[in-house]
This record gives C-alpha cells, sequence and structure tokens, in this order.
C-alpha cells in the first residue's frame, strides 16, 4: 500500500499554506480598517500572495519577481524587528506598527510572514525545473501598477509602500511629488536589476542533489529559527501594556471604535467613528470612560444627518493595560 504522503506535492501544500496567511492577513486589513485605506495593498503583503500563487501554479516568474522586491525591502523589516525582539528598541523604526499598545494579539501574529516568504521563494526556485520565465515582464507590468494605486488610491496619511514620504523616522520632510517620483523610479530600476540577476541566477546554475539537500536542511532550520524567534516576539510584545476600546451606542447615534495606528515615538493616533441614524444634524461631545475617570476627546462637534463621521484623536501609549468605554453626549438639532 502507496504511502499517502508520497504523493503529496509540496509546491501545492506550501503554496496553500501561504494562501490561507495570506487569506488571513488581508482579510483582517480590510475588515478592521477598510478596503479604502490600503493597508492590503503594502508589497509585503502583496508579496505573501504572489508567492502563494507562484508556489501553486510552479511559476517561476511570480516567484522570482516577488523575491526580487522582498529582498530590497523586507530585509529593512527583518533586521527592525530582530533589532526590536533582543534589544526592546526601535532601530529604523519600521515595525513600531506592530507593538503600539492598539495592535490586535491575531494581526501581530499573521505580521511574522514577513520571516518565511524569502526563504520559501529561494528554497522554490532551487526545486523547480530550471527554465526562463517572465520576470523582467512582470516586474515592467506590476512595479508601476502597484506604486500608482499606492499613490492614487489610497490617503496620504496611511502612506501605503512609502511613496508619499520616506517611512524612516526623521526623514518626513522629504515628502512630495519629486520624492514620490524618485522613490518609485530607484525602486523600479532596483527591482529590475535583482529580478535580472535572480533570473540569470536561477537559469544558468545547475544544483546536484547534495546542494539540493544542503539548501533544503538550511531551509527547515531558518523556518525553526524564525519560528522560534517569532515565539519570542510574540512574549516580549504580551509583556506590553495593551489598549482596548469598547463601542457604545443612544438612540440614535452610534460610538463605534476603530482603530489605533503608531504616530509619533510613545503616541498612538486612535481613529473612531460616529455613525448618526437619526435625519437631521446632532452636536455630539465624546470621551472615554476608564473605572471612575473620564477622558475627554472631541467636544461639541456636528454628525449630519445619516452621517458616518470619521473622527481622531492622538493618545500616549498607555503605562498599563487598558479597556476603556467610548462614550458619546449628544444633542439632536430641533426641526426647522
Amino acid at each position: 500500500m502507496q504511502n499517502p504522503l508520497k504523493k503529496l506535492d509540496p509546491f501545492l501544500l506550501t503554496g496553500l499554506i501561504l494562501t490561507l496567511w495570506a487569506a488571513a492577513n488581508t482579510y483582517i486589513d480590510i475588515a478592521r480598517y477598510g478596503i479604502d485605506q490600503g493597508f492590503y495593498w503594502w508589497f509585503c503583503n502583496l508579496a505573501l500572495i504572489g508567492m502563494a500563487l507562484g508556489l501553486v501554479f510552479k511559476h517561476r516568474g511570480w516567484l522570482t519577481g516577488f523575491l526580487s522586491i522582498s529582498c530590497f525591502t523586507q530585509i529593512f523589516w527583518l533586521i527592525d524587528n530582530q533589532y526590536r525582539v533582543f534589544t526592546g528598541e526601535n532601530l529604523f523604526g519600521l515595525v513600531e506598527f506592530m507593538y503600539q499598545p492598539g495592535l490586535p494579539l491575531d494581526e501581530f501574529i499573521l505580521s511574522h510572514y514577513h520571516y518565511f516568504t524569502i526563504p520559501v521563494a529561494l528554497i522554490a526556485l532551487i526545486f523547480l525545473p530550471q527554465k526562463k520565465s517572465n520576470t523582467l515582464l512582470l516586474i515592467t507590468i506590476f512595479n508601476p501598477l502597484i506604486f500608482g494605486v499606492s499613490y492614487f488610491f489610497f490617503p496620504s496619511t496611511q502612506n501605503v509602500n512609502c511613496i508619499h514620504e520616506p517611512c524612516f523616522p526623521g526623514l518626513q520632510h522629504w515628502a512630495g511629488p519629486l520624492y514620490s517620483f524618485l522613490f518609485w523610479f530607484i525602486i523600479f530600476l532596483m527591482h529590475l536589476l535583482i529580478g535580472y540577476k535572480f533570473e540569470k541566477f536561477f537559469v544558468s546554475t545547475q544544483f546536484s542533489n547534495k546542494t539540493k539537500q544542503k539548501a533544503l536542511f538550511l531551509f527547515f532550520g531558518f523556518c525553526l529559527l524564525a519560528t522560534v524567534s517569532a515565539v519570542l516576539d510574540t512574549q516580549y510584545r504580551l509583556s506590553l501594556p495593551s489598549f482596548r476600546c469598547r463601542s457604545s451606542s443612544l438612540t440614535k447615534m452610534e460610538a463605534n471604535c476603530g482603530f489605533t495606528l503608531d504616530y509619533r515615538p510613545q503616541k498612538m493616533l486612535f481613529i473612531y467613528k460616529m455613525n448618526n441614524h437619526s435625519l437631521n444634524p446632532q452636536m455630539c461631545s465624546t470621551y472615554f470612560e476608564l473605572g471612575s475617570k473620564t477622558i475627554p476627546l472631541h467636544q461639541e462637534f456636528t454628525v449630519q444627518g445619516l452621517e458616518n463621521k470619521r473622527m481622531e484623536v492622538v493618545l500616549p501609549y498607555p503605562n498599563l493595560s487598558i479597556s476603556v468605554d467610548l462614550k458619546a453626549v449628544c444633542q439632536e438639532y430641533p426641526k426647522k
């Protein structure tokens, strides 16, 4: 009787795992932040999707193309994350969003896919049959498309793929159209160059069985280290203060907790929404209820009839884990 495990296609199996991971990550980004904010459009998440499809369909072009951009972008993320894990401090500040108090734990854990996309693509390219691919054509099409959508379709405040200003803290004064064009153009050229080098290397290099065995050993060793690192990172994250918000509603007005983003060192941006179910405008004031304390947020602002109003306020990181109730006091304008 044949062992059914021998019939499993490792490319298909790994591709399906990455597909589920990408689906979960994308769903959370859309459900939690909204489709209009573009959190799911970051290159790292798109690379996860692209590599998953590349594995499922054994498409060298998809794997090489997204591997090329990952090697130029995710490397900084990995270095910054490892520095944070072992020192508790930021190096570049690229991963601070993972440690801001309002980020839910499920999103934090899912974010560790960054560890696995590059080694998965490398090992796949070693074991796939050697042949030329359309890597450079795919890069030429998708790189401008991804950056174009990042620039024109999503809010500049979200700075998707760092297209409006540098993602490195302290360099935000470079923001502007000239920066956006030069940044995209340099990334595009580097993407093409790295893609060309990878394509040339993997097509021309003959990998012996011994080399493949060593590569597989290194791959599983790296995955083990990455898993241990992710566990240590999660333990560190659980040791930090957390922020949770509960929504409340009045008869005709809902105060809905949204999400938080890292804003400045030890500062976070809290976003919430006021949903007016009445046809008439209402004047509202909002506050947090924390035990017996009342913390004012916005005072005497108008929410038009049937409006879903987005509100933002900068808050300090809490020193202790807290859970607050978002409350509103509203008065409906009299009918004319």
